[in-house]
């Protein structure tokens, strides 16, 4: 669980400072580096979505909900930063970043949870 938070944050941390420095500017090992945690964070999801299979219960799913509806809030604030920051911040990279990594996120919530309370539990 704590290896898909730290991949996960290390996910986006590569998808910020690619869209805030100069595309001329990105280091060559950056690319490769993003791409290997966004492998390593597909499989821990995987990994975390088997782990669980037929386990996630009502509490798990309940908490998830609850996140989901803070993430509603994401596309406000990226609206208020596209209006602030116009060209400052480079969105044909920041946006297909988010995405997908606020799906693996969404996705693998529910598993999360669910490992959260048995461990709590046991």
């Amino acid at each position: 669980m704590w290896l898909f938070c730290a991949l996960y944050i290390l996910s986006l941390l590569f998808v910020v400072v690619a869209s805030l420095i100069n595309i001329s500017q990105h280091p060559a090992w950056m690319g490769i580096a993003d791409v290997l945690v966004a492998f390593l964070l597909v499989g821990v999801m995987i990994a975390l979505a088997v782990l669980t299979q037929g386990k996630v219960n009502p509490r798990a799913e309940h908490s998830s909900y609850r996140v989901y509806r803070w993430l509603g809030v994401v596309p406000l604030i990226l609206l208020a930063l596209f209006f602030l920051t116009g060209e400052a911040i480079n969105w044909t990279t920041l946006l297909p970043g988010l995405a997908w990594r606020v799906f693996v996120l969404s996705y693998s919530l529910p598993f999360a949870f669910e490992l959260i309370n048995s461990s709590a539990a046991a």
